[in-house]
């Protein structure tokens, strides 16, 4: 609930040792807006960067709008952003839709898109770890070329997060 995402980001921001914030639970009870809600309920708990999940143009407006009156003006939140945004890929070779409107909305605001890809070898993705990761590359540089066709100059980070299945009991597990 919007009041767990509420308490948990009470518990992070007194954590030295979490530099920022990440939804860890779900404002489920709003439906659609819910990304919205726990975007909110970060901004209302902490003073730490926010990691957002909004997906889709017009959830990503909204976020950009909240992030610009915490920051003070659109200016300030391009110079010291308040917040961030975590975009996955869709294994293989997929951009969503969703993910890269709000992509492109945080990259105009000069917010920094972060995109992670999870293929998994073997199903998602080639059987070999080098295969994984040559297809893991490509679809983390096809979404950055999209945002800087958009905003040349935009912040853009990138995560990769490597797994398998394992053939023998069908379990999912990352590599080291």
């Amino acid at each position: 609930t919007k009041a767990d995402v509420e308490s948990v980001t009470r518990m992070l921001d007194y954590l030295g040792s979490l530099a920022f914030w990440w939804p860890t639970v779900s404002a489920g009870e709003f439906g659609e807006t819910s990304q919205l809600h726990e975007v909110e309920a970060g901004f209302r708990n902490t003073v730490k960067h926010l990691q957002g999940m909004v997906q889709g143009g017009r959830e990503a407006r909204f976020a950009v709008e909240m992030a610009t009156v915490v920051a003070g003006s659109a200016e300030e939140l391009r110079r010291r952003p308040v917040m961030s945004d975590l975009i996955g890929t869709i294994s293989p070779l997929v951009q969503d839709t969703d993910g890269i409107e709000a992509a492109m909305v945080f990259a105009e605001a000069g917010v920094p898109v972060c995109f992670v890809t999870m293929p998994t070898t073997g199903t998602t993705a080639p059987a070999t770890k080098a295969g994984a990761y040559a297809l893991a590359a490509a679809e983390l540089v096809s979404a950055t070329v999209l945002v800087q066709m958009i905003a040349p100059g935009a912040p853009v980070i990138h995560s990769y997060i490597p797994s398998y299945i394992d053939p023998r009991t069908g379990g999912f597990l990352s590599f080291p």
